[in-house]
Parts: structure tokens; sequence; C-alpha cells
């Protein structure tokens, strides 16, 4: 009885650990993190204020015109 609770309590533990990892893995996917911006024109300075505004990080112009990318935590 000893030995499968231990064994039982094992693999508990390895299933939360995996877990955890997975969901880290997914959350690492909606990055960067992209915000619109008026007009076509991205000067570095408005991503920069944008991004630390509204995600507390640092950004840059986006290669898709009109857009930020923010960089996540």
């Amino acid at each position: 009885m000893k030995k499968s609770l231990q064994l039982s309590f094992t693999f508990l533990i390895i299933s939360i650990i995996l877990s955890q990892g997975m969901m880290a893995d997914a959350q690492k996917k909606n990055c960067p993190r992209k915000i619109p911006i008026k007009g076509s024109y991205c000067a570095p300075t408005i991503c920069l204020d944008k991004c630390k505004k509204q995600h507390g990080t640092v950004g840059s112009c986006a290669e898709e015109k009109g857009f930020c990318n923010c960089a996540c935590k």
C-alpha cells in the first residue's frame, strides 16, 4: 500500500511539472504583442511610449505598417 501511494504521488508531481511547462510555452506564443498606431508612419519613440504605457515593456516598429511590436515580460 505504501509503495503504491508513493508511486501515485510521484506521478502526480511529474504531471504538475509537465503541465506548468506546457502552459508557459503557450503564453510565449502571444509574443510580441502588436499595438496599432495611427497612420502608416512608425517612429520608434511612439512605440516605446505606447508599449511602456500598455504593457510596461519596450517596443519597436513592426514590419507590418501601422503596428508596434511590444516585448513580453
